[in-house]
């Protein structure tokens, strides 16, 4: 099926990314973009980047363009205002973790490039093991699509760089079941929260949930895409520095939870809707990401 369909997730098979590629971007600050290589015949579905220790790759962007940073957020340009004036997401470094939505997430991945004024890196972990020196280099982790299941010990280091002031936004119903949502539980368990139950949300399209609390990222949304995901739940987590609240909820079942844990904060999202080509760049959608990572990276 060509790329500009619609699929609900689960039906589509995972995407391949053809190795052999290098692009470079640049931007209109004269700042050069991270640059990626990945070597020919990557899988990115399912396996090791093979012969390299960290494969980081820029996301939907034309090999030889140059990018216009636009208009900041708050000039009115996407119908929000952030209080105080300025671009609260100016210079933020933010990677994915894991593969790419199989349907197009091309207009968020463009969207983040413009409003932070830094290209988006893909940090593909499969095949090396998650350190303290590569989540250094980032603000904002976005988990997607994880390729394996992590150890106790990388995820210790995971929930060390948070509780020291990392930012995390997981977002998960890809697929139904298996390892979409168990990598990256596997990932999150020394943080305190998990993927649970499959919820579809409606049958023929995109269902919108409006159960949505009363907390900063929530301002001024009415309704969000949901179609095909998981349930979102606390995990007993005995060190007592995270604290839990619900974002969201469809049919009473939690779907949306954020975490403030020492000086990092964590949101887990229970479906990759919010991501679509299709909806990402409407008002709510487009108002849940700018203030989603606005209050991740407590700018």
């Amino acid at each position: 099926m060509a790329d500009s369909a619609i699929q609900p997730a689960g039906e589509d098979a995972p995407r391949k990314i053809d190795g052999g590629i290098e692009t470079s971007a640049v931007l209109d600050s004269g700042m050069e973009s991270l640059v990626d290589v990945l070597p020919e015949n990557t899988d990115t579905g399912s396996g090791a980047a093979d012969g390299m220790d960290v494969a980081v790759v820029t996301l939907g962007l034309d090999t030889n363009a140059t990018i216009d940073a636009g208009p900041l957020p708050n000039d009115g340009s996407d119908g929000r205002t952030i209080d105080g004036g300025g671009n609260p997401l100016a210079g933020l470094r933010i990677a994915f973790v894991g593969t790419e939505n199989p349907t197009s997430e091309l207009s968020l991945t463009t969207w983040l490039t413009q409003t932070t004024g830094v290209v988006p890196a893909r940090i593909l972990t499969s095949s090396v093991t998650l350190t303290a020196d590569l989540l250094a280099n980032y603000d904002v982790l976005i988990l997607e699509r994880l390729v394996r299941s992590y150890s106790q010990i990388e995820a210790s280091v995971f929930t060390a760089w948070v509780t020291g002031g990392g930012a995390v936004l997981s977002i998960g119903g890809f697929f139904s079941s298996g390892s979409d949502s168990s990598n990256t539980n596997s990932l999150l368990s020394g943080i305190g929260i998990a993927y649970g139950s499959y919820v579809l949300g409606s049958a023929g399209g995109p269902f919108y949930i409006t159960e949505l609390s009363s907390h900063p990222i929530m301002a001024g949304i009415t309704s969000l895409p949901f179609w095909g995901g998981f349930t979102v739940q606390p995990t007993a987590i005995a060190d007592g520095l995270g604290t839990n609240a619900t974002l969201a909820t469809s049919a009473s079942q939690p779907i949306g939870m954020v975490q403030v844990r020492g000086q990092g904060r964590v949101l887990v999202w229970g479906d990759e809707w919010v991501e679509n080509d299709a909806v990402s760049a409407t008002a709510n959608v487009r108002g849940f990401w700018l203030q989603a990572l606005t209050w991740l990276a407590r700018r």
